[in-house]
């Protein structure tokens, strides 16, 4: 049966694929929607072949994706013209942040896969230059959250724990490190990003509940 991340896509395989990485495919995974309870576990290793596939898969679908995300962008930047001036700021906020995130996520991950592609060929020094692109991806989402956190939505994007742009962005500049200096310090094999949201989720809903019968 097929699992969909939804908009989480993008940075849980980013995760997914600099961790076993850099663990050498032992991670230890967290649970997330039971933090209290659940003991962590090891994640299945993928053989190499699998391995391959699945990263070759990321590049094809992002390859895909990335014109069509760039089409929506150009539509959405030719329409901000027609839209009340009072309103712009809302359309920057809840529309063009919107594309920003799954565009430059899109490119980000695809950056990512191609990096571990090529320093897995030997090519380290293409590898790095892709990594710190896929930084800058990052960095211009996060950049387009803060723009967006104008007035009664002032620190909307403090809860950014289930999609973890941040989270996100402290793994992919772990591999950079790596890549540049294979001594440097190393971020722990361990897959608990999710752990993080849900416990504040629970820490919020403290002792509430809903009478759904």
């Amino acid at each position: 049966m097929k699992r969909f991340n939804g908009d989480q896509h993008y940075h849980t395989e980013i995760r997914r694929l600099i961790l076993d990485e850099l663990s050498e495919h032992q991670v230890e995974a967290v649970p997330s929607q039971s933090p209290k309870w659940t003991p962590p576990r090891l994640l299945p290793a993928l053989d190499a072949d699998t391995r391959a596939a699945q990263l070759e898969r990321d590049i094809d679908e992002c390859e895909a994706a990335q014109p069509r995300w760039d089409a929506v962008w150009n539509h959405a930047q030719a329409a901000e013209s027609l839209v009340d001036p009072d309103r712009r700021a809302y359309y920057e906020a809840a529309v063009l942040t919107m594309i920003t995130i799954n565009r430059e996520s899109n490119w980000a991950l695809l950056l990512v896969a191609r990096a571990l592609e090529d320093d897995a060929a030997g090519d380290t020094e293409k590898a790095r230059t892709e990594t710190g692109e896929a930084l800058q991806a990052l960095d211009s989402i996060q950049q387009s959250m803060s723009a967006a956190e104008y007035g009664k939505w002032k620190d909307w994007y403090r809860g950014d724990w289930l999609t973890g742009v941040y989270r996100t962005r402290e793994l992919v500049q772990g591999y950079a490190d790596h890549l540049k200096d294979p001594m440097a310090r190393m971020p722990a094999p361990v897959a608990w990003s999710g752990w993080e949201a849900y416990f504040h989720i629970m820490e919020y809903e403290g002792d509430r509940s809903v009478d759904v019968h």
